[in-house]
């Protein structure tokens, strides 16, 4: 006889497809990177929305906003981890208001970019300080993975990109480049490990659809744009930016 499993604290799971969590850096100066789409569930937009890294008894927490307005923290670093091995996350839903600090939702035991592990030793995308010249930043590619290179010569290089009117810049053109490469390049001898399987999927997941054949050099710019424009839509790029010069007046 089958038993049925009831939920008396209404807390609701959040699908595991419905988050992506990466990694960005190597060791303290690591950062995360996530997107959540947490539309459809049923949670009050004023719900906060939670990230929480956790490696054996070190616990970090960062609030990304809320369900109607998901934003990044000011500060993304696992600064609290001597070592990203065997690093979890959860996401959490909380409720404010009438229901302040119940627990809505969750989505547990979230591993980034895959295998965790893995992540943990290479980063799918490496910030890299080089003398570059007189270029502020650009994108290069080896063989494991995209590095975007910040000029050394800025003042502010090792925060460069914690400013949110650069990261509204730098990003979104970032990624544009990070898709196109990885589309073009194509996946059909790949083993699911390479950095191109991971930027593909993280696209697929922006764009809401596969990616397009890598011989197909129209449809690979209008897949790109899609996801380009769905994740500048999701950090609210233009809105942060245009807050930030407003205070800078």
């Amino acid at each position: 006889m089958s038993v049925s499993r009831l939920n008396y604290t209404g807390r609701k799971r959040i699908p595991h497809d419905r988050v992506n969590v990466g990694i960005v850096g190597e060791g303290r100066t690591s950062v995360v990177v996530a997107q959540f789409i947490l539309e459809g569930l049923g949670f009050p937009e004023t719900a906060r929305v939670v990230l929480e890294a956790q490696a054996g008894w070190t616990v970090q927490r960062f609030e990304f906003g809320t369900v109607g307005f998901v934003k990044d923290p000011a500060d993304r670093r696992l600064s609290e981890f001597d070592s990203l091995v065997g690093l979890m996350f959860r996401l959490k839903v909380i409720g404010t208001g009438d229901h302040e600090g119940r627990l809505l939702g969750v989505a547990d035991r979230l591993r980034p970019n895959g295998d965790l592990d893995q992540a943990a030793r290479k980063a799918f995308v490496v910030v890299r300080p080089q003398d570059i010249g007189d270029r502020v930043w650009k994108i290069e590619f080896d063989e494991s993975q995209p590095i975007l290179l910040v000029n050394t010569r800025l003042a502010d290089h090792q925060d460069f990109l914690k400013r949110r009117e650069v990261a509204a810049l730098v990003l979104p053109e970032a990624l544009q480049r990070i898709l196109e490469h990885a589309a073009r390049l194509g996946n059909a001898e790949d083993d699911g490990d390479s950095w191109q399987s991971t930027a593909i999927s993280l696209g697929e997941r922006l764009a809401g659809r596969t990616a397009p054949p890598a011989d197909d050099e129209e449809e690979i710019d209008r897949w790109v744009d899609e996801a380009v424009g769905a994740f500048a839509r999701r950090h609210q790029f233009i809105a942060s930016f245009t807050m930030d010069l407003a205070g800078q007046s």
